[in-house]
């Protein structure tokens, strides 16, 4: 985005001195009155001149004309200008350094500084946090063509369920706005950048949407058999073979002093030498209180309570390789180590960590679950009763329309808060326990639960109309298979490249509206 700079210049007239005073003084005088008057007529006017510039600037920016009339990438039938680019630039950096800011802060980002004034260790070629952002954007724009190109091409188009989902979507950035004292007008340009309105927002998500139809149905042509599971599986075996173990740490008092190492390496023996899980969470608990004692500020409550969450901080459950990361451990976990055994890594900086094994190395067996639900939360549908009639009375509709999967794609995208299942119907496949929210899981997990159940349950934050499919692959299986479509899917990507022609428009990315 080019920058703008008014530079103004200010000028003095030097007046000729007159022998006689008198005429001097009156025309001094009659001079510095006109002066005054011209001078100050230039700065009213370079003002006036100055403010309808900015004004009419502001007001092109603010319209988004121009992104709009800017084509960042295009195929033969869908285009992504610079407004939707902004759209997709910030909804991409806001999800994803919003809940990681930390994190994103200590590799070097500076969320107070201009992403294009500061160079981003991840790009080999000294490129910026805007180019590595930008990247990602594209990444998603581009996908989302090739796949609406499939789409149109197989006769695919948005249906009227789809367009409903997408207003829900929009109504949730209105209700913000109105539950925070934003204009209606302007919530889009604060969430995406100046320029940014409603039907920017709509045009990305209903070109997303018919995108992921697309790929819902050519996901759904993907077809693996019980061979193909266990090859992959055996090729990636370090990214699904899990162990399970006991963890803590001692340190010492003063890392800079080797002599008092001792200390905590002797604790970390001691611990070692303990026998059996129980044991080994005794000695936890008991150096806990060791070392918090009771006091007039720090009650029994507080010891019990603190002693409790030092010991739920101990197991570790179904780590691969990659997350447990230190070369040693991981060969012990893997290629050593039985149940019950004991591992102690030094840092060498005063750290001294037990690990104890309590599982060796296995395959996740447990079976995962499909249902559907519909979320319905506190914040949009009310509390107490006046949600749980709701839910109820949707549920009774929905069991006279019938539950068929039309079904469930109405009502999901139109009711569903939850807006990364409601395009799909609501559809959870192949779910582990942990993906639910708590109440909606022990539900779905329930050993009586068969297929055909339909409940409204309650969880902590609001309710769920949830429609039991029946029990889905193993874990090992469910998670080969994500893994096995997404290398499926960069194979048809490189694909869909050679077939499909889009047209970049670099010098658009400057149109690009950033926060």
């Amino acid at each position: 985005m080019g920058k703008g700079k008014r530079i103004r210049e200010s000028r003095a007239a030097e007046k000729e001195a007159l022998k006689v005073a008198a005429i001097q003084k009156a025309k001094k005088d009659k001079i510095k009155k006109i002066g005054i008057i011209i001078c100050s007529i230039a700065v009213v006017v370079a003002l006036v001149a100055g403010t309808l510039a900015h004004t009419i600037s502001s007001a092109i920016r603010s319209s988004g004309k121009v992104m709009r009339d800017t084509s960042v990438v295009e195929s033969d039938n869908f285009k992504v200008d610079a407004a939707m680019m902004s759209y997709y630039f910030n909804y991409n950096y806001n999800s994803t350094v919003g809940n990681n800011r930390e994190t994103y802060e200590s590799i070097g980002l500076d969320t107070t500084k201009s992403l294009k004034s500061q160079a981003c260790a991840f790009l080999d070629d000294g490129g910026t946090w805007f180019d590595y952002f930008l990247d990602s954007a594209l990444s998603t724009a581009k996908g989302d063509l090739y796949m609406a190109e499939n789409a149109k091409k197989d006769g695919m188009e948005l249906t009227e369920a789809d367009q409903t989902s997408i207003q829900s979507v929009i109504d949730e950035y209105y209700d913000y706005a109105s539950e925070n004292n934003i204009s209606k007008d302007s919530i889009f340009s604060l969430m995406f950048g100046q320029g940014v309105k409603e039907e920017d927002v709509r045009n990305c998500l209903e070109l997303s949407t018919l995108a992921t139809k697309y790929n819902l149905k050519w996901q759904d042509s993907l077809e693996y058999t019980d061979d193909d599971y266990d090859k992959f599986y055996e090729e990636n075996i370090d990214n699904y073979k899990l162990v399970d173990y006991f963890s803590y740490t001692f340190t010492a008092s003063d890392t800079k002093n080797k002599d008092t190492y001792a200390a905590a390496k002797e604790k970390a023996e001691a611990l070692a030498d303990v026998g059996g899980e129980q044991a080994f969470k005794d000695f936890v608990e008991t150096e806990y209180r060791n070392n918090n004692e009771i006091t007039d500020k720090f009650t029994k409550e507080d010891q019990d309570e603190g002693a409790k969450k030092e010991l739920d901080k101990l197991p570790t459950i179904g780590a691969t390789k990659g997350n447990i990361g230190i070369t040693n451990l991981t060969k012990w976990f893997f290629e050593e180590a039985e149940k019950g055994d004991t591992y102690i890594h030094d840092n060498e900086s005063g750290a001294y960590t037990v690990y104890y094994c309590t599982a060796e190395p296995y395959r996740n067996e447990g079976i995962t679950r499909t249902i559907r639900q519909i979320i319905l939360t506190e914040s949009n549908y009310g509390k107490g009763d006046a949600l749980e009639e709701q839910a109820i009375a949707l549920q009774a509709e929905m069991k006279e329309k019938g539950l068929t999967e039309e079904t469930f794609e109405t009502y999901a995208s139109k009711y569903s808060d939850d807006t990364n299942t409601s395009r799909m119907g609501g559809l959870c496949e192949n779910y582990r326990e942990d993906y639910f929210v708590a109440g909606v899981s022990e539900w779905a997990f329930n050993e009586a639960r068969k297929a055909g159940d339909f409940d409204a349950v309650k969880y902590d934050g609001g309710y769920a109309l949830c429609y039991y499919e029946g029990k889905g692959l193993p874990v090992w299986k469910a998670d080969c298979k994500r893994d096995m479509i997404n290398a499926d899917y960069e194979e048809a990507y490189k694909e869909w490249e050679k077939e499909i022609k889009l047209t970049i428009n670099e010098a658009g990315y400057n149109k690009i509206s950033i926060l």
